[in-house]
């Protein structure tokens, strides 16, 4: 019944997130990212849990939206911890890259030729929704960019 528990998790997010806060829409507050979170968290779980609850007997170990490969989640919290160590020494956008690199071959593509472009496409994406359009400022790292 992780399902459950990830639905419980969302909701703890969802109330957290109403005493920090949401702000306004041209300021928003330390709350509003923790709600959208939360909400999301709570309805991708609440959908699991009603598809295994109505699956047939044979098949609700297999319709398990969080699957039951600990390796897995143990991989990509390795891979976020080092994104978190090499920010500041690496840059925003090498960091960056290199992590949805690491992510997309951890979640399941094969071929390095779409990883690079969907990692350099997502990398440049946010590059340019935060640091263009937001006026935000990234660590810039060893390499100045």
């Amino acid at each position: 019944m992780i399902n459950a528990a990830m639905f419980v998790i969302g909701v703890v997010f969802l109330i957290e997130s109403l005493r920090l806060g949401l702000g306004s829409v041209r300021h928003p507050g330390p709350g509003l990212l923790p709600l959208y979170t939360g909400v999301a968290l709570g309805f991708v779980a609440l959908f699991s849990l009603v598809r295994c609850l109505l699956a047939p007997g044979g098949e609700k170990d297999k319709e398990k939206f969080f699957g039951p490969s600990i390796g897995n989640v143990v991989i990509i919290l390795v891979g976020l911890v080092a994104y978190v160590f090499l920010l500041p020494w690496l840059g925003y956008i090498v960091s960056t890259f290199m992590l949805l690199m690491f992510l997309f071959r951890a979640g399941g593509f094969r071929k390095w030729g779409l990883i690079l472009l969907l990692a350099f496409l997502a990398t440049a994406a946010t590059h340019l929704v935060f640091s263009s359009w937001l006026n935000l400022r990234f660590p810039k790292g060893i390499f100045g960019f």
